[in-house]
């Protein structure tokens, strides 16, 4: 299946950066031209690894303005990881989310993945018929889970298609009683920066310090000077 938008890579990342920028100025526009990228979107197939995330815009009405904000002051949201066999994954935050997340969520257990970097709120994914666009299939990317907070987390069920190259669309809907509502765009697209095969979960119940990195091994001058 062709997807949306074409060329490499790095232009359909581009692509949709450009969308976030104008949805300020032309909210019903984008939100549009997004909706109709997305439903000529297909399944992503086999991700896995670390990816990078963005909001693009929200789909609140009048408080769209007050959310993009917010976003540009403080967005402690960095993505997601992928475990492509296991058909699960988790969300990656700033260090900086732990404070103000235990005012909300006082007993979950954030875990360190690196210096400066936690992971929370698990998900599963399956493919699936999408909410709104019942005709299209997308992943889902599904947090009811015993492991998340039963308050906002498990109401939150995001959907996912391949848009282009490496680049993937978003669609965040959440449970309010008995229908879902429409939340706004996120984008995906692989760490240029990690192995795609990095999926360490720590099993830390509390967040105590952040994890340490091995000491490097230092070449002894012995052997230095009979190599060289």
């Amino acid at each position: 299946m062709a997807l949306p938008i074409k060329g490499s890579a790095e232009g359909a990342w581009e692509a949709i950066q450009g969308l976030k920028a104008t949805s300020a100025r032309r909210p019903a526009q984008t939100a549009a031209d997004l909706d109709r990228i997305f439903r000529a979107g297909a399944p992503p197939q086999g991700l896995n690894g670390r990816h990078e995330g963005i909001l693009v815009m929200t789909t609140q009405g009048p408080l769209d303005g007050l959310s993009r904000r917010l976003a540009s002051l403080w967005m402690p949201w960095l993505g997601k990881r992928f475990d492509r066999q296991a058909a699960t994954g988790d969300n990656l935050l700033t260090q900086g989310a732990l404070t103000a997340a235990r005012f909300v969520w006082r007993r979950y257990a954030f875990r360190p993945v690196e210096p400066g970097v936690l992971s929370a709120f698990d998900f599963r994914t399956y493919t699936a018929a999408g909410l709104v666009d019942s005709d299209r299939l997308v992943l889902k990317i599904d947090y009811d889970l015993d492991s998340n907070p039963r308050f906002l987390i498990r109401s939150i069920l995001d959907e996912l298609v391949a848009v282009g190259p490496m680049t993937y669309l978003g669609k965040v809907h959440m449970k309010r009683g008995r229908d879902w509502k429409m939340m706004g765009y996120f984008a995906l697209r692989p760490d240029p920066l990690q192995p795609q095969d990095e999926f360490a979960i720590w099993d830390s119940a509390e967040v105590t310090q952040e994890p340490t990195p091995a000491p490097r091994r230092r070449k002894s001058r012995k052997r230095s000077a009979e190599t060289g």
